[in-house]
């Protein structure tokens, strides 16, 4: 490809507009390369408050099943719908966003090394996690997840290879020459995905949000606790659909 420079040039503003600035860089003039002939790019941005804001931030411990540091923690009491889940061996609580759309679901393991189990469960039977939504019930929870941001890149073409899509990736007999005509060795040579989620008190890459009162019997008699300060595993639901997913540990 001619000009690698001014073509990651107009990519990454592309993708920096589209992602409101978390995405800065997805691609270098090195990473192009003189073969290549086409480049297809994607992006995805996701924006919410969450409904109920959070106030009190403070360092706390964070355990993994080796080692204990300090995160920076959110916490706040309110109603949240919340459930454990024995065959899951895991806490679940849904965290919405501002309009009722869109939430953030944890599930939080019952111990500092329960994650990979969680998640080879949630892989052999995928129909748990659905049946642990449904049970999902309105409770009084005190709520501390951690502050945070995270920065992942990923080499799609191990993944196109993972669900068979090796066809794609053969310099000949790709299946894709049909996008440019006349090019009878058009095939995927690159496939790169980068995914930033940022976590804070407002929401999700968000701002201001509103408060809920709870009288404070209720909370004294019924209350549960929710305390992130593990491994755990989270999905950004619009509607029923995941559009972010991810592990903090």
């Amino acid at each position: 490809m001619n000009k690698p420079d001014k073509v990651a040039r107009k990519i990454n503003n592309w993708v920096k507009d589209k992602t409101k600035n978390l995405i800065p860089e997805i691609i270098t003039p090195n990473s192009i390369s003189p073969q290549a002939s086409v480049i297809l790019v994607n992006a995805v941005y996701f924006s919410g408050n969450w409904m109920n804001q959070f106030h009190d931030i403070a360092m706390r411990d964070f355990y993994t099943a080796t080692d204990k540091r300090k995160v920076p923690m959110m916490t706040r009491e309110g109603k949240y719908k919340y459930t454990k889940n024995d065959a899951l061996d895991c806490q679940m609580i849904e965290i919405p966003y501002v309009g009722g759309q869109a939430s953030f679901i944890i599930f939080l393991p019952n111990t500092k090394d329960g994650l990979p189990l969680l998640l080879y469960k949630l892989k052999l039977a995928p129909d748990l996690m659905q049946t642990a939504i449904n049970k999902m019930r309105v409770e009084n929870v005190i709520l501390s997840i951690p502050k945070f941001k995270t920065t992942t890149e990923l080499d799609l073409k191990v993944s196109y290879e993972k669900l068979g899509l090796n066809q794609m990736l053969k310099t000949h007999k790709s299946g894709l020459n049909e996008i440019v005509t006349g090019d009878n060795h058009l095939y995927v040579s690159k496939a790169i995905q980068k995914a930033v989620i940022d976590v804070n008190e407002n929401g999700t890459e968000a701002a201001a949000a509103s408060a809920v009162e709870v009288s404070l019997l209720s909370l004294i008699l019924t209350r549960k606790t929710f305390e992130a300060n593990r491994p755990f595993y989270y999905f950004i639901k619009v509607r029923k659909e995941k559009i972010f997913t991810g592990v903090y540990n």
